[in-house]
Parts: structure tokens; C-alpha cells; sequence
């Protein structure tokens, strides 16, 4: 294993590791999270709308990479001059409109990492949908009520005075204080003061969702690739950003939002940008802090540039590695526990009860492989199966079962079945049906993206996917109930 150590007054360039990892296109649909920069568009350019996603946890090409946000940011039809007066004042940029219909089945009503339910009060619980906005339910999911004070968006192209929600990345309940509620609305590359990255950020509630308030500084980062609380202190917040510069084709290819660092840390009401030093285009696709010691902080990375008009890639891109801190992120180390090839990380996820388990998956490796580790990432080994998106059960405390499923098929026909692993990751097995909604698991307009456990009755659990979709089993997914789709929804 090799190790770096960073230069906690290294500016810009950061460190590199030395290590050429070589890695073929991508093989999953998804664009690294943290990495992509939404296009929010200049008014009346040309634009680049290509996407590329799987809708876990990363985040689109339009979006934001871990599966996010585009700030509402779809083909603009405004010229900055409307004739209408704004009466709206959670819109921005007033006069720059977008179309708030899906252009694609992969931007099909998304809901990516953000339904949520309350741990003291399962009946509570929050989703946000794409185009759609953010809904709360206080009776398990039968009725939904719109979040709108405080959520800032860009105006519709058919009503200029209503906001066109975006693709949010992420909605945190604060465990010990059910009335905060910390929603992440990423947005475009940029700081929440530029005109194209407006809405982004961190929004947070005190008051159960009644009204929302940005967090962050504006000269911030304002897109949001991984969000965590300290699970010892909810006060203190993480978010993962990224080294890319602004994706819109007037952007200044070598303009980018952070100075020292790929992490920001919230404690007693102060932001610091950690030095965790980082590589061009880079991103922390995942922040986790040990809940036994909240001095352990674990950065999962990936970088991987987007050159002009073409894809992301990480072949032949010097990679960051997994960063470790074992003082609160004053100082890092880079270790390299996973093969060439293998090191850049698009998904992944540790156990909320043993933070030695941790599963990830790679960025275009150059075959679909898993891996899983039970040393806090020290060491990974790989799984059984490839598997694209996983979830610990913390009902069982040490981290040994997951929930996963593979959409892609990349070991042949897509299996249209969750998977199971009752050994942290190692093997896998075909668990149950899916919702009858899933016809095919690979169908981008039903694609699952959360899966989340009651916090009390250890066989209940929901999903939540593309087409504003929830779903909640209450016999260990032997059978599922609808409780959300996008028809549900008024527009």
C-alpha cells in the first residue's frame, strides 16, 4: 500500500499521487459524483445537454455527479428581459427560464439520495423529486405536501414566477433534532453569488421543512458530491465537492471553486475548506465519518476529466486514492488499497454501525467487479458478483448484510431481483422481487436510487427511484407497496 502524505498549504494542484491508473470508457452510466458541474446555461448560448448517470450515487453530465442536481438547470428560454414582474421570490435569476419537463428517460423525475424518514417518527418522511420540488409526508407516505419557503430554483419557461425544482443530491434528518433537516441542492459549478450557480448549496430547516435557509458561504463551493453528519455531534456538517471547472460552454475552462482542498467541515458555525490538497477534475465522492471516533474521517475519490464536447474519462488520470484524517481534517494521508485500474469510485457506502465495513465500486474499471472491505478500507477484496448499488441494514449492527441490486448486466441479462449479502459484501444472492412498477431493472425511468430502513421494525424498508417513485415493504420486500410517483404530483 502506498502512501502520501498532503501538503496541508498546497494550493490548487494538491498532490499527485504518481500513479498513472490506466481505465477504459466507462462502464456505468453514471458521471463521477462530485465531478460533473451542471449545465446551467449562459441565456441564449448554445449548450452542451449530453448526459451520462446511473442515479445512485453519482451525478449527471446535466446534474451534479453522485446522482445530483441541476439546479433546475435544463435548456434555457429566457433572455433575461421578461415582461412579467417577479412575484415569486424563491425564484433567481428572474427572466432565465427552463423548460421543467424531463428530456430524457434518464432525467425522468429522479429522486436520487434524497427520501429520508424521520428516526424518532417513522411516519414523517421527505422526498425531493426532479422538476417536481420537495415533499413531506406526516402519515407514512399517503399524502405529500410541496416544501417551497427558502427553496430557491430558476423560473419555468410556462410560468416565469414559478420555480423549476432540480435534481437535488441529498436530504439528511439531524438524528437527535427531528425538526432539522439539511437538503442539498448542489447545483452548477460555482459559488451560490454566480448567475449560472445561484441555486446551490446548502440549504438547511429548523422547523421540519416550514422554511429553509443557505448555510454556506457565498464564496463557497456550492456543488455538493457527498454530504455526511458526525454521527457524534450532528452539529458538525461534511460535504464533499470538486476541482471542475463550470460546464456550460462560456465557462472558463480553467476557473474552479476550490483553493485547498476537496472538503468543507461546518463546526460551531464556521466553515473551513480542509486541506485535503486534490488533482484536476477531481471529486470526493464520499465523506464518512467513525462514529466512535470523530477524529476518523475516511474521503473516497475520483477523478476523471470531461474534455470539450467529449466524456468523462480516467484513463491514464493520476488518482487520489482513499484520503484518511486522524485529527478532525487538519491533516491527511492518501493510501492506495485498491488495484490500478480500480481506484477511481463512483458508488459507494459504509455501515452506519461498523465502520469497518465499507463497499464500493469503481469508475470504469476495465471489467464490472465490486469490492468490499471490513478494515475501513485499508484492504478491499472483491465480491462474488458485481453489484452497482448497495445499502448496509443497521438493524444488523455488524455491517454484514447489505441490499444491492445490478441494473446494467454487465455479467449477462440483468437480474430483475434485489440481491442479498449476509457476509459483508463477499457473496451475493438473489433476495426478492422487485416492485411490480420495475419491469425491466434497467429501465432509466424506474431506476432505483435509495434504499433506506425503518428505524424501528427491522423488516420494513422503502426504495426510492426515477419517476418520483417510493415504495415501502413491511415483509422483508416479499411484497411492496406504492406510497409516490411522479403522477401523484401536481405540477
Amino acid at each position: 500500500m502506498n502512501e502520501t502524505k498532503t501538503n496541508p498549504n498546497n494550493e490548487y494542484k494538491g498532490f499527485l499521487t504518481q500513479r498513472n491508473v490506466t481505465l477504459v470508457s466507462p462502464l456505468l452510466l453514471v458521471i463521477a459524483l462530485g465531478l460533473g458541474v451542471i449545465l446551467i446555461l449562459n441565456l441564449n448560448k448554445p449548450v452542451n445537454t449530453g448526459q451520462n448517470r446511473n442515479g445512485n450515487n453519482a451525478i449527471s453530465e446535466t446534474a451534479n455527479v453522485n446522482g445530483n442536481n441541476n439546479s433546475g438547470g435544463k435548456q434555457s428560454t429566457g433572455n433575461g428581459n421578461s415582461a412579467a414582474a417577479q412575484t415569486n421570490s424563491n425564484v433567481v435569476g428572474f427572466g432565465q427560464t427552463f423548460e421543467c419537463n424531463p428530456r430524457s428517460d434518464e432525467e425522468f423525475y429522479r429522486t436520487d439520495h434524497t427520501l429520508v424518514i424521520d428516526p424518532k417518527n417513522p411516519l414523517v418522511m421527505y422526498v425531493n423529486a426532479e422538476y417536481l420540488g420537495f415533499h413531506k409526508s406526516l402519515d407514512g407516505g399517503k399524502t405529500w405536501k410541496l416544501l417551497t419557503n427558502g427553496i430557491k430554483a430558476y423560473g419555468r419557461a410556462d410560468e416565469p414566477n414559478t420555480p423549476c425544482y432540480a435534481e437535488y443530491p441529498f436530504a439528511i434528518i439531524d438524528p437527535q433534532n427531528s425538526k432539522r433537516v439539511i437538503l442539498a441542492v448542489s447545483g452548477a459549478g460555482g459559488t451560490p453569488k454566480d448567475f449560472n450557480a445561484l441555486p446551490s448549496g446548502i440549504l438547511e430547516s429548523l422547523d421540519g421543512g416550514e422554511s429553509f435557509k443557505q448555510i454556506i458561504r457565498d464564496d463557497m463551493n456550492g456543488y455538493v458530491s457527498s454530504i455526511t453528519l458526525d454521527p457524534s455531534d450532528s452539529s458538525i456538517i461534511y460535504y464533499g465537492s470538486n476541482s471542475s471547472p463550470a460546464s456550460y460552454l462560456e465557462a472558463d475552462p480553467n476557473k474552479i471553486f476550490v483553493k485547498i482542498g476537496l472538503v468543507y467541515k461546518y463546526q460551531n458555525g464556521i466553515w473551513t475548506e480542509l486541506p485535503t490538497g486534490f488533482n484536476p477534475y477531481t471529486g470526493a465522492t464520499g465523506v464518512h465519518v467513525n462514529p466512535n471516533n470523530q477524529n476518523e474521517i475516511v474521503v473516497i475519490t475520483l477523478s476523471a476529466p470531461k474534455p470539450q464536447g467529449g466524456s468523462r474519462s480516467a484513463v491514464g488520470v493520476a488518482q487520489m486514492g482513499i484520503l484518511r484524517s486522524l485529527d478532525g481534517g487538519k491533516t491527511w494521508t492518501a493510501t492506495h488499497p485498491l488495484p490500478e485500474g480500480s481506484e477511481a469510485v463512483i458508488n459507494n457506502t459504509i455501515s452506519q454501525t461498523n465502520f469497518n465495513k465499507i463497499f464500493l465500486n469503481p469508475f470504469g474499471s476495465p471489467k464490472p467487479v465490486s469490492y468490499y472491505s471490513t478494515n475501513s478500507g485499508r484492504t478491499f477484496s472483491t465480491t462474488s458478483r458485481y453489484v452497482d448499488f448497495a445499502r448496509y441494514d443497521p438493524h444488523v449492527v455488524d455491517g454484514s448484510r447489505l441490499i444491492g441490486y445490478a441494473w446494467q448486466g454487465l455479467n449477462g441479462p440483468a437480474v430483475n431481483k434485489l440481491l442479498e449479502s449476509t457476509d459483508s459484501g463477499a457473496t451475493w444472492r438473489e433476495f426478492s422481487n422487485l416492485p411490480v412498477e420495475i419491469k425491466n431493472i434497467g429501465d432509466k425511468k424506474t431506476l432505483i436510487s435509495n434504499i433506506i430502513w425503518d428505524p424501528i421494525d427491522k423488516n420494513t424498508f422503502y426504495m426510492s427511484g426515477a419517476s418520483a417513485l417510493v415504495w415501502k415493504t413491511t415483509d422483508n420486500a416479499q411484497t411492496w407497496v406504492k406510497l409516490l410517483d411522479y403522477t401523484m404530483i401536481k405540477k
